[in-house]
């Protein structure tokens, strides 16, 4: 078949159109980084139940991503931050008792 409109000569000399420049990400807001619910919980040592309630309540920040839901790193680390800060302060006020285990005896002798 023969494309009577074709020159192969003209289209050995076409030149490509100019390449579109990358997109910047620069002034671009950033994505916050996200865990998946599992993780998280397994971050807190929680059932996952108790992260979702955790969301339900405005103490975590979720997204629903597809079925899954997803926490905020930023948000995990300020809980986290502001649990030790709280504890350490209810241990200087003596708010919190501090329960030292004796040591355990053995019966056996040692030889």
């Amino acid at each position: 078949m023969c494309n009577p409109g074709h020159n192969p000569a003209a289209a050995a000399e076409a030149v490509p159109p100019p390449a579109l420049p990358a997109p910047s990400m620069a002034g671009a807001p950033l994505l916050p980084q996200l865990l998946p619910l599992t993780q998280a919980a397994e971050i807190f040592g929680r059932h996952p139940r108790t992260l979702r309630r955790w969301h339900a309540r405005g103490r975590l920040r979720a997204v629903k991503v597809g079925r899954g839901w997803f926490y905020v790193v930023a948000d995990i680390q300020a809980l986290i931050a502001g649990r030790l800060v709280e504890h350490a302060l209810q241990l200087a006020l003596g708010e919190v008792a501090v329960r030292v285990e004796p040591p355990s005896v053995d019966n056996k002798l040692c030889l």
